[in-house]
């Protein structure tokens, strides 16, 4: 009796799986798997990064809204978008939001999982304005009602969204208040779409909590974190009833947080150009853990320094920054160690960056 061969292992994809169906897998998987699943085949890749497509399959950082300063101009901030795509089809993004009402001015000031939170003023005085929040893929967007206004219009601080399309498609806005001189946080007010209304809260923070204009968000678990000017992490929900303060190390500069592969990290830069990378691994101990310390001169060869920091990538361990002396947005992968130049900014660039993940599925703003 004739021995029958061993059948040979199938190594290429069944072409029983049609695009349909490869998609419909891919779009159950975490999005940084999906990205590595680029390097399958040329069709793989070219199935991932179709337009088509990009509703159905968990989407990466694109890039950074920006601005740049002009003295003498009005209005003296121009908005800019850096991308920042690895490959594919780059998403377009018109930085100055063309789809929203007419107004004299739009400020960005944050973003969350694919939403832009825009301060519109109705004047060149800037003295009357309007919250609204967008979605820069649909061109939809919502006007919040009229925000509470303190005594005096000085002590608003900083405002941040709060937004996790996995959870609900509502969205949060806080507006905090601080004193006039001090510039201690007393309160907040905070927009519920879900509600369409403010709700205000009293403080319960340390009465000499200070929020630099500058600091950054990021929502987890139902709160809110922000960086304060000792520096500590504080955080407070979207009801304003459970307010916590999270100690960080002694002698750390003030710097940025960040969310990366689900872990809070801390991003600070000493002014010798000295860059130190904290994680958050276990968030119910408190215990930060330093994962990189590594100064610029380094990354860019000796030839220049990195003057900001910018961001952490919420999928991968890298960071962002700029550099003044040549006017480019850089990477470095910690893992890797590896260092890229991205793109030129626009001559007088400046702060804030936010980051923009792409948010193609619905939200309330998408709700007519």
């Amino acid at each position: 009796m004739e021995e029958k061969s061993p059948k040979k292992l199938q190594t290429d994809p069944p072409a029983s799986l049609t695009d349909d169906l490869i998609v419909e897998i891919l779009s159950r998987l975490p999005v940084r798997l999906v990205h590595r699943c680029r390097c399958v085949s040329k069709t793989w890749r070219d199935l991932i990064s179709h337009p088509d497509h990009r509703k159905k399959l968990p989407q990466t950082l694109a890039g950074f809204f920006y601005g740049s300063y002009h003295s003498g101009h009005v209005p003296r901030i121009s908005r800019h978008f850096a991308d920042v795509s690895a490959a594919g089809p780059h998403l377009p993004v018109d930085a100055s939001l063309p789809f929203l009402p007419k107004y004299s001015n739009v400020d960005q000031l944050d973003t969350c999982n694919g939403l832009v939170l825009c301060r519109c003023y109705k004047t060149p005085s800037e003295n009357e304005f309007d919250y609204i929040v967008c979605n820069p893929v649909t061109q939809r967007w919502l006007e919040l009602p009229p925000h509470p206004t303190p005594d005096e219009p000085d002590c608003i601080s900083i405002v941040r969204l709060a937004f996790n399309p996995a959870v609900s498609s509502h969205f949060h806005v806080f507006q905090f208040e601080e004193t006039d001189k001090e510039m201690h946080i007393t309160g907040v007010n905070i927009y519920s779409s879900q509600r369409g209304a403010w709700n205000h809260r009293d403080s319960v923070w340390d009465a000499r909590t200070v929020l630099p204009f500058t600091t950054r968000s990021v929502f987890l678990n139902g709160m809110l974190h922000l960086i304060t000017a000792e520096p500590a992490l504080v955080t407070v929900d979207t009801e304003g009833k459970s307010w916590g303060t999270i100690h960080m190390p002694h002698s750390l500069y003030f710097g940025f947080i960040g969310l990366s592969r689900g872990f809070l990290h801390y991003v600070t830069m000493t002014p010798d150009s000295k860059i130190s990378i904290l994680c958050l691994e276990d968030y119910d101990s408190k215990e930060w853990v330093l994962k990189l310390t590594v100064r610029t001169e380094e990354l860019f060869g000796g030839t220049e320094q990195a003057d900001s920091m910018i961001a952490i990538h919420p999928y991968g361990d890298i960071i962002f920054l700029s550099s003044r002396d040549t006017g480019t947005l850089a990477s470095y992968d910690i893992r890797r160690q590896e260092f890229h130049r991205i793109c030129n900014l626009e001559e007088g660039f400046t702060g804030p960056y936010l980051p923009y993940v792409p948010l193609f599925t619905k939200s309330v703003v998408d709700v007519d």
